[in-house]
């Protein structure tokens, strides 16, 4: 079974690696869930002639990409929020210590990793 099957071009990617690598995939954004942060996912684009889909891939699959702290405290949307997860655009990482902020620290691995891709 791979680890992800494009549902546009059948295209199939045995595992994360091969599918964070393929220069034809570009992450795009991230879908923050700030009631239930463990329910987000990132976003990709799969840029091929032909195709052009999004895949959306629950976090969790990314899980090992951070070992940091996984705070408690809720701050979306209150004062000490910057409203980042709220922009699923916005791929910067977040300074705030919130029960999200460990998404924006593996959306700031995942950008790494596809940083090295060649074009």
């Amino acid at each position: 079974m791979p680890f992800r099957k494009c549902p546009q071009c059948d295209c199939r990617w045995p595992g994360r690696e091969a599918f964070l690598a393929d220069p034809a995939v570009a992450l795009s954004g991230c879908q923050v869930d700030t009631d239930n942060p463990r329910g987000s996912a990132l976003v990709f684009d799969h840029k091929v002639a032909g195709c052009g889909t999004t895949i959306a891939i629950p976090v969790r699959h990314f899980a090992d990409l951070y070992s940091g702290p996984v705070h408690k405290v809720n701050w979306a949307p209150s004062a000490k929020c910057p409203r980042k997860c709220f922009d699923p655009k916005n791929l910067d990482s977040c300074p705030a210590q919130c029960a999200s902020a460990f998404v924006r620290e593996i959306l700031q691995s995942v950008l790494r990793i596809t940083a090295t891709k060649r074009p």
